[in-house]
């Protein structure tokens, strides 16, 4: 099993009550509720939401300078997921596997062993990104960086570099009534007409990366003293600021294409060890961060198929002149989904028994 996603937001339990054009969406939380254009989405929260998926999830580490294009790229040896789940009012989950034939690369790019949890969670008026991944064992995308003769295919492996994300990224839609995140990428809403909306936010992540040995390898091209640098510690802590929009493209009532960009600077802290000698180094620099969601395929009011494309980068100035560490982390995933109405009864007994837990939760904080 390759990953256990399992986002559930319980302060979203919802009634939902029609007026005309105009679905009104309540919360225990009045800020939250939401006035929903019925012309432009169409709700299916209260169906079972059931998806069968194949899921790519990539990191990369990167290390550069600027003025000749100089960077060192780490990359993860990423795998194809197979998985299945569902979404039903406010509880989601998906599950995935490897797939077996298609994941057998290793000898080109080495094994990665990863913990990667990317959850993105889509609420009416807030989108919600979270953060917590673990990866060991990387390899450098680029061959030609290195002055080692290339005799075979194969790519410079480092099994003893180390790099950990954790992050938190949280953004306010505007146009909430009309444009839906959910339709696109959770699969459980079905936007009617084209419609978008402007963004903000902000972000907090902590980056770690670390070896055995130097991070930059002795024999690579590069002149200048920093890719001298024995240093193999790096971590790095950034709080920033983003700004963007979001389209969805209707065409024919069910043909939609989506296409969201945020970015925004900020400031990080970063700091570097050598772990061979007593040096350390870190300092304030700038902080540069954007966020890609593209998705495109058929909707109705009962099936959806499509594919979804989300990538962050996260570049961060270092002490030295000139020079930056950059993370990216991302997923493609291709989606056929299918909803189902459920019963009355066996709805009603699934909300009391929410509720039950709602009360208690309520009492012990009270």
């Amino acid at each position: 099993m390759r990953y256990l996603f399992l986002p559930i937001s319980l302060f979203l339990f919802a009634f939902c009550a029609s007026a005309q054009d105009v679905e009104v969406v309540k919360t225990p939380f009045a800020w939250l509720n939401v006035k929903n254009d019925k012309r432009f989405i169409e709700d299916h929260t209260r169906k079972l939401t059931v998806r069968l998926f194949t899921n790519t999830k990539f990191s990369r580490y990167v290390i550069g300078r600027n003025g000749n294009g100089e960077k060192l790229p780490y990359n993860t040896n990423d795998h194809v997921s197979l998985g299945a789940g569902f979404n039903w009012r406010f509880i989601g989950a998906n599950i995935g596997f490897k797939m077996p034939f298609v994941n057998n690369d290793y000898r080109r790019f080495g094994r990665t062993s990863s913990f990667d949890l990317q959850s993105f969670l889509y609420f009416r008026k807030l989108q919600v990104d979270v953060y917590v991944q673990a990866h060991n064992g990387l390899y450098v995308a680029q061959r030609n960086v290195l002055l080692r003769p290339r005799l075979t295919d194969t790519f410079p492996y480092r099994p003893d570099l180390k790099t950990r994300n954790y992050g938190v990224n949280a953004q306010y839609i505007f146009n909430n009534r009309r444009f839906s995140y959910r339709a696109a990428f959770v699969q459980n809403e079905y936007q009617k007409k084209s419609a978008g909306s402007f963004i903000v936010g902000a972000a907090v992540y902590h980056f770690r990366a670390s070896a055995d040995s130097a991070i930059i390898p002795r024999d690579i091209r590069y002149p200048g003293e920093f890719w001298r640098e024995g240093f193999d510690h790096s971590h790095v802590t950034s709080l920033s600021v983003n700004a963007g929009y979001a389209y969805t493209l209707v065409v024919a009532k069910h043909f939609f294409a989506t296409g969201s960009f945020t970015a925004g600077p900020g400031l990080n802290y970063t700091f570097r060890r050598d772990g061979a000698i007593p040096r350390q180094k870190g300092g304030l620099d700038y902080q540069l961060n954007g966020t890609l969601r593209l998705a495109a395929g058929y909707n109705s009011p009962e099936y959806y198929a499509g594919v979804q494309y989300i990538r962050l980068t996260n570049k961060n100035g270092i002490s030295d002149p000139a020079t930056w560490q950059q993370f990216e982390a991302g997923t493609f995933r291709v989606t056929v989904a299918k909803r189902f109405k459920l019963n009355r009864k066996l709805e009603k007994k699934i909300l009391n028994a929410v509720e039950s837990v709602k009360d208690g939760v309520e009492e012990v904080i009270r």
